[in-house]
């Protein structure tokens, strides 16, 4: 008698083992940033409980048009404690950019249009980050992301500025600096607005476990696949011109990043 067909896995791309997450709305991005083939996914049941010491949520999905039906874990790990035992909880990604573009525009003039974009590991000052700040401008009535002048340092995970100075190859006898693609980048084109803010709450959890993993001293992928779930997410949230800016911050951290085992295999 054949054995009946094993259930597809509702991620394909996924590994096994529970999707780690800082928070419960984490997980809820999590789901709307990658629907189901009919849409965004019905939620069954959910279940709150502990797993070998660690706290867990077990999620029933179902595909609202195939059908389909299957479990996600996601496991809770909100951050690590502070001094006196209280629960630190993990830096806001959107906090630590917002304090980047105040401490710019404190700093002096800025270009109206500056957009800080995702932290890279300060490659000059450990423990630090650096938040290049991209300029948003319309050129002969196409809206695109420049390269950035300026690059912020904040202490992380505080978020507390350290300075600021210019990017690299910055030129302020070439303006304006060279343009780095379509905004809003090509990869979102057609994203509706539920899931476009999933992929970004998915993408700044998982952004951050990488950039606390570095400054810990961590260099070894581990198997949850979330360096290149991040990959994939950040092909799409930004415009092709920005990698080249990230790889010249901390060419280290990129080739790390960049050798993230089964990063082609992801499809958010």
């Amino acid at each position: 008698m054949p054995k009946p067909d094993r259930p597809r896995p509702l991620f394909s791309w996924r590994t096994a083992g529970p999707i780690r997450v800082a928070s419960l709305a984490e997980a809820e991005g999590f789901l709307t940033a990658y629907p189901s083939a009919g849409g965004r996914w019905e939620i069954v049941s959910r279940i709150q409980l502990s797993v070998d010491g660690r706290d867990e949520e077990h999620v029933t999905l179902r595909d609202p048009v195939g059908g389909q039906t299957g479990v996600v874990r996601f496991a809770l790990e909100p951050g690590d404690l502070r001094e006196d035992g209280a629960e630190a909880g993990p830096p806001q990604l959107d906090d630590l950019l917002r304090r980047a573009a105040e401490f710019a525009r404190a700093s002096g003039p800025q270009h109206p249009g500056i957009v800080p974009r995702f932290p890279i590991p300060s490659a000059a000052f450990p423990n630090r980050i650096a938040v290049p700040l991209a300029i948003l401008a319309v050129d002969q009535e196409r809206r695109g992301l420049y390269a950035p002048a300026k690059v912020v340092v904040l202490d992380f995970p505080a978020g507390t500025p350290h300075g600021i100075g210019d990017e690299a190859t910055f030129d302020p006898e070439h303006w304006p600096p060279p343009r780095l693609g379509d905004w809003p980048p090509l990869g979102i084109r057609g994203v509706d607005s539920g899931q476009l803010q999933g992929m970004v709450i998915r993408f700044a959890g998982c952004w951050l476990r990488l950039l606390d993993r570095w400054s810990r001293g961590d260099r070894v992928h581990d198997s949850s696949g979330e360096a290149a779930e991040a990959y994939a997410l950040l092909a799409r949230l930004d415009p092709p011109g920005m990698i080249p800016v990230y790889q010249r911050l901390n060419p280290a951290f990129w080739q790390w990043f960049e050798d993230a085992p089964h990063r082609d295999a992801v499809t958010p």
